[in-house]
C-alpha cells in the first residue's frame, strides 16, 4: 500500500511541473506560462508523429539539399560522368534481397560480376540514368532514407560491400507488389521523385 500512495505521489507531482512549467500562478507569469505550454505543445506533436511520417519527413529533407551537398571524394574525378542509380533483385541462399545503388558502368551486372561467378543471382529490375554522379547519390539517399526501415543493417547477400544499400524487401514494388499499403504509398512516392 505505501508503495502505491509512493507512486502516486510522484505522478502527481511529475503532472504538476509538467503541465505548468515549475511555473507560478500569478497573472503575469500566466501568459507565460501560456505561450510555454503552446510551444511544449508543438513539440510534442513532433515526437509522437507515426515512424513512416519521420521516414519521409527524412527523405523530403534529402530532396531539398542542394546538389553540391552530394559532392563526395570522387566528384573530382567523376563528378561530371553520366551515372546509373540501379534497383536490382538479389537471390542468395534461398532468400530474395533487393539493393539500390549507383555506378559509372554502363552493365550495372558488371558491378556484381565477381559475385555472380560465385554464384550470386543478380536481376537488374530497373535503372536511371543521372546526369552526374551528385544526381545519382541524392536520389539514393532519398531511397534509403524514405525505406530505412526496411534496410538490412548485417548479414547482407554481398560479401564485396554494398549491404548498407540491401532492403529484405521489394521497397519500389517492381518485383512484387506489397500487401503493406504504407509500403504501396511509399513507392508510389518515390516512383515520382525518380521521375524528376
Amino acid at each position: 500500500m505505501e508503495t502505491i500512495i509512493f507512486w502516486l505521489i510522484i505522478w502527481l507531482l511529475y503532472q504538476h511541473f509538467t503541465s505548468s512549467n515549475g511555473s507560478s500562478s500569478s497573472s503575469s507569469s500566466s501568459s507565460n506560462t501560456s505561450s510555454q505550454n503552446t510551444s511544449s505543445a508543438a513539440r510534442t506533436r513532433q515526437v509522437y508523429i507515426s515512424s513512416e511520417e519521420a521516414l519521409q519527413r527524412r527523405a523530403e529533407a534529402v530532396a531539398s539539399q542542394p546538389l553540391s551537398a552530394f559532392y563526395d571524394d570522387y566528384s573530382h574525378t567523376l563528378g561530371h560522368i553520366e551515372t546509373q542509380l540501379y534497383y536490382v533483385s538479389i537471390y542468395k541462399r534461398g532468400r530474395r534481397y533487393y539493393k539500390i545503388g549507383i555506378t559509372a558502368k554502363s552493365d550495372v551486372l558488371e558491378r556484381f560480376r565477381d559475385e555472380i561467378e560465385e554464384g550470386l543471382s543478380v536481376n537488374v529490375l530497373q535503372t536511371w540514368r543521372c546526369s552526374t554522379r551528385a544526381h545519382a547519390l541524392k536520389k539514393e539517399k532519398y531511397i534509403l532514407e524514405l525505406f530505412d526501415d526496411y534496410r538490412l543493417r548485417r548479414n547482407g547477400p554481398l560479401e564485396r560491400g554494398g549491404n548498407t544499400e540491401v532492403f529484405d524487401e521489394d521497397v519500389l514494388g517492381l518485383h512484387a507488389r506489397s500487401s503493406d499499403e504504407s509500403l504501396r504509398k511509399r513507392a508510389s512516392q518515390a516512383e515520382h521523385y525518380l521521375k524528376r
